[in-house]
């Protein structure tokens, strides 16, 4: 005779370490890895973390919830870490290790994020993999032959590229300096930063081909040769064609160096900006890609269509994806968010600027969140984010 009675509860953390384990390698999303492992700690001991293809962005920001929101140039205090899985809306909240929760971060590279304090330059540079926890340090600023004794690192680091794809003991980066307009390098194993060529308006680096490369706001593209024993030195490869100058503080540019199915790319942002209040609101209004040959003859050419290929923006390592591979994902289009992490005397620049640019037809999808005049800015801005479980 049946039971009235309510069934009992299953007890999944009694299943067999194997055949969870075996369970597990069904499995074929990070987010789905997340979940699987967040059953209990028993699923989580036998779930291996393994590698799975590359899964549409994640945007890794602050909570504003009351924590991470700026009112004027003051945070309201040390901000909480999320992250939106921007292809179905939903929200991981990972829990952080407690070295990195009073840092912020400062850009990102395939899974990992750049993180540092926001206070004196002493304070260590991290890598961090907000899914697996694991943590990679380098030399803090401090180690810098020039710099800035006092100022808090907001205002003084304007990108941080790091080698890829990462390898704990083997990673090298280049920390692009906004306040001096210099660029710093750390060899793998470092425990100081070197000063690499002379002062510019660089904008961005990327590793790319074994070696990193950085352009400059003159569109002057670099290599960073180590190959001489008198240190590294920074190489010219080639230099786009500059368009008439215009108004430094209402109009501007923004330069990226991407790596798309094997060619480096140059992207080129265009952008208004406006006052509201104390704020100066920036608002891209279109893109520009070139196609840049570093081999025997450098050259550039325009490139109108980037065919199944969607491309991610911002303080991240850009990211490049085949739009087939991701439902969803639009192709010839250009994801981006805002980058403004600095700003200069008393304006502050904020982030109101994210959405997705098609370069077939120049029409431009604000993303819903930023739609509105309204809605507060936060630092550090939104990044993309490449979920890794390595």
């Amino acid at each position: 005779m049946a039971s009235d009675g309510p069934r009992p509860r299953a007890d999944w953390s009694s299943l067999p370490p194997e055949l969870v384990s075996l369970l597990s390698q069904c499995l074929s999303s990070v987010a789905d890895f997340i979940r699987f492992r967040a059953v209990c700690s028993s699923w989580r001991s036998a779930a291996s973390p393994r590698f799975l293809p590359p899964s549409f962005p994640w945007l890794a920001f602050p909570s504003i919830d009351g924590d991470g929101v700026h009112s004027g140039l003051r945070p309201v205090q040390p901000p909480t870490f999320k992250f939106l899985a921007v292809s179905n809306g939903k929200i991981f909240k990972p829990t952080l290790p407690d070295s990195v929760r009073n840092k912020q971060f400062y850009g990102s590279a395939g899974g990992w994020l750049v993180m540092r304090g926001k206070g004196p330059l002493s304070s260590a540079t991290t890598l961090l993999n907000p899914i697996n926890g694991a943590e990679i340090e380098l030399p803090p600023l401090k180690t810098y032959p020039v710099h800035c004794a006092g100022l808090e690192s907001s205002f003084y680091i304007k990108k941080i590229s790091i080698s890829f794809p990462i390898s704990v003991g083997r990673v090298s980066a280049l920390a692009i300096l906004g306040w001096s307009s210099q660029i710093a390098l750390a060899r793998p194993g470092a425990d100081e930063w070197m000063t690499i060529g002379v002062s510019s308006n660089y904008h961005d680096a990327l590793f790319y081909r074994g070696r990193f490369h950085i352009v400059d706001g003159f569109r002057r593209v670099f290599s960073c040769d180590e190959g001489d024993c008198s240190g590294p030195r920074l190489v010219e490869i080639v230099r786009l064609a500059s368009p008439p100058r215009v108004p430094l503080l209402s109009r501007g540019e923004r330069f990226y160096l991407v790596e798309s199915d094997g060619e480096l790319l140059l992207v080129i942002r265009h952008f208004d900006g406006s006052l509201m209040g104390d704020v100066k609101v920036v608002k891209t209004t279109k893109f520009e890609v070139f196609r840049v040959d570093i081999d025997d003859q450098p050259s550039w050419v325009e490139v109108r269509n980037l065919g199944n290929r969607a491309l991610f923006l911002g303080l991240n390592r850009p990211i490049s994806l085949c739009s087939s591979d991701h439902p969803g994902c639009r192709e010839n289009c250009i994801y981006f968010v805002d980058d403004m992490l600095n700003y200069m005397g008393d304006i502050s620049y904020g982030n109101l600027d994210a959405g997705m640019f098609n370069l077939a037809d120049g029409s431009m999808e604000l993303f819903s969140c930023y739609a509105g005049d309204s809605t507060p800015y936060v630092r550090p801005p939104p990044l993309w984010l490449s979920p890794s479980l390595l």
